[in-house]
Formats: C-alpha cells, sequence, structure tokens
C-alpha cells in the first residue's frame, strides 16, 4: 500500500491532492498530512512515505527548505517529491530541480495533471475490471455482435 504525504497550508488544497490520488487507479493508498514542512520532518521520524506532496509557500518551513531537509537526511533522500507553486520564479523552479524535485506543477492545475503524475511515480492497478465512472456505457453489446454501430434516421 502506497503512503503519500501531503504538505499544504490548505485543507482544500490536501483534500483536492488527496481525492485526485484516489480516483487516478493508484492502489490503495495511505494518506499522511502536514500544513507546514516542520510537521512533515516531525511525522517523517515515524513514517517513511513512497511520496511527497508538497506546497512552496507554507508557513514555518516551506517547500523549498523542506526539500533541502529531504535531500540533506540519508533516509528521506530517495523520496520522490512533487512541489505546487503560484510562484512563477524561474530561480525557485531552478533550485527545486537541482534539490531532485520530480515534478514541478504550476498552480493552476487540473485533476487530470495530478491523477497523470500519482500513476507514473506509484503505478496503477493492474486489475482491468476498475471502474471508470462509465458504468456500463460504451460496453460491448451481445445484441450487435459486429459491433457495428446501428443505423439511425434523423439528426442527433
Amino acid at each position: 500500500m502506497p503512503k503519500v504525504f501531503i504538505a499544504d497550508d490548505s485543507a482544500l488544497a490536501r483534500a483536492f491532492m488527496v481525492r485526485c490520488i484516489q480516483l487516478s487507479g493508484v492502489p490503495d493508498c495511505e494518506f499522511f498530512e502536514a500544513s507546514n514542512g516542520l510537521e512533515v520532518m516531525e511525522k517523517l521520524k515515524e513514517i517513511q512515505p513512497d511520496l511527497i506532496i508538497t506546497d512552496i509557500n507554507m508557513p514555518k518551513c516551506n517547500g523549498i527548505d523542506l526539500a533541502k531537509r529531504l535531500k540533506a537526511d540519508s533516509v528521506l533522500c530517495n523520496i520522490p517529491f512533487i512541489v505546487m507553486s503560484s510562484a512563477g520564479n524561474n530561480e525557485q523552479r531552478a533550485e527545486l530541480e537541482k534539490l531532485g524535485a520530480a515534478k514541478i506543477l504550476s498552480k493552476p492545475f487540473t485533476a487530470p495533471d495530478v491523477i497523470n503524475i500519482a500513476t507514473d511515480l506509484l503505478g496503477k492497478k493492474e486489475s482491468d475490471s476498475q471502474d471508470d465512472g462509465w458504468g456500463d456505457y460504451g460496453e460491448e453489446s451481445e445484441s450487435n455482435e459486429n459491433n457495428k454501430p446501428e443505423e439511425t434516421e434523423g439528426e442527433w
């Protein structure tokens, strides 16, 4: 079961990230949350996540400082991390890339952005029976063996 740590001072942003990952098809994840980088570092003494997602702008310890602390720790330095940023600062981006950020998500980003990154970094369920949210729509029909569209008269 993958462990994902999400750090953001916005509870709504953390909830959004959790929901996106849940919808991504990644096998059941265990989520851990913090509102700043100091909380993350404290909790990382007890758990070792498979992925850390952090906002860049947080009180007490921001995303860049958190990335520096992760990089400096021999145990934590190999955990992939994603940084969410509303700042378009190229110097910050370059520093985060140098520190080994797996991805930098520029705000605003969309649920599919998060889903794609989550599946890339955490994997996806191997089950073909995964619910894609479309129900039976698009399933093969037994009454139409050749799978050809039925001819209809008129326009839609």
